[in-house]
């Protein structure tokens, strides 16, 4: 198994009174998959905004999707409940986008065709784009960091 190190940490307030198509919306990516916009949830399990603590975990090597919610519980933090953290990220961090991949893995989507799927974000120099991956089941390489939270409030 990889050694996981956490890469960096990022304040964040996430509203839960934006919808998630909004708030999803709002992350301004250039490709949006248009059937993550058609499922989302009408609403958040919460409401107001809270404050967090973003953390961007470097698994350290190739990993499986297995592989990360124990990790991110090694290190003291948490996983997602939603995709909230994700987008507000891209968001106010849309450089951030350009130069890595972030995937949430405490969210699992049943995709358009039944199997699991994990929310990501990827970038270029040109262009950032939000997706379903199908890598619940597989791995991940290097170049992918997971995203975790601290400091719920």
């Amino acid at each position: 198994m990889p050694k996981p190190t956490i890469e960096q940490e990022i304040k964040l307030t996430l509203d839960y009174d934006i919808s998630p198509a909004d708030t999803l919306c709002a992350a301004k990516c250039d490709w949006i998959y248009p059937w993550m916009l058609e499922h989302c949830p009408a609403a958040w399990q919460k409401t107001g905004k809270v404050e967090v603590t973003v953390v961007l975990i470097d698994m350290g090597g190739v990993w499986e999707t297995a592989e990360a919610l124990p990790a991110i519980s090694e290190l003291g933090l948490v996983a997602p409940a939603d995709n909230c953290a994700l987008w507000t990220l891209s968001a106010k961090y849309s450089d951030l986008q350009r130069e890595i991949v972030v995937v949430d893995p405490g969210t699992v989507w049943t995709g358009e065709r039944g199997h699991p799927c994990m929310a990501f974000l990827r970038g270029g120099h040109g262009d950032r784009s939000a997706d379903l991956g199908g890598g619940v089941a597989r791995g991940w390489d290097r170049s992918v960091r997971v995203l975790a939270l601290k400091n719920m409030m």
